[in-house]
């Protein structure tokens, strides 16, 4: 026989030999046993009926449908929680003031206004950037009790 018919018939006895035996592989033997669940002594348990449910109680309303339910107090306790009285809002920006004073000065003229979170915010640029603080200090009455910012001026 040649070389190579002998590798083939070689390991095709290899191959098959433990099929052939029918000897189980190990491994399988122990993922199974440690798969099986553990028998218990005696008959298994029956499974228990679940218990119907209660009969359904009819809903009683003691109030007629528009009217509040009585408010339960308990005395002696602190509410959960308590309002504040309502603050007055401050007086409302007079924009046209505003705009009066920045035409006032020839300086102004280059910066603006924006109102942001509630604050007025001076930006844009000046000659002198102490000219935005000088413009902050003369809006301040007319803007309604909020801040007046100084924000980015370039020259």
């Amino acid at each position: 026989m040649s070389r190579w018919k002998r590798f083939v018939v070689g390991a095709a006895a290899l191959s098959v030999a433990p099929l052939l035996a029918g000897d189980p592989d190990p491994l399988e033997k122990e993922i199974a046993e440690a798969v099986r669940p553990p028998a218990l002594p005696g008959d298994p348990p029956k499974p228990v009926p679940a218990a119907p449910p209660p009969p359904a109680t009819p809903v009683v309303r003691d109030t007629a449908p528009g009217e509040k339910p009585p408010a339960i107090l308990i005395p002696g306790r602190e509410p959960a929680a308590r309002l504040l009285e309502p603050l007055a809002i401050g007086p409302a920006m007079d924009y046209a003031a505003v705009e009066r004073v920045r035409r006032s000065d020839r300086r102004f003229a280059r910066l603006t206004f924006d109102l942001r979170d509630g604050r007025v915010v001076i930006a844009g640029s000046a000659a002198d950037p102490a000219d935005a603080w000088e413009l902050a200090r003369k809006v301040a009455p007319h803007v309604g009790g909020k801040d007046v910012v100084v924000g980015r001026v370039v020259r």
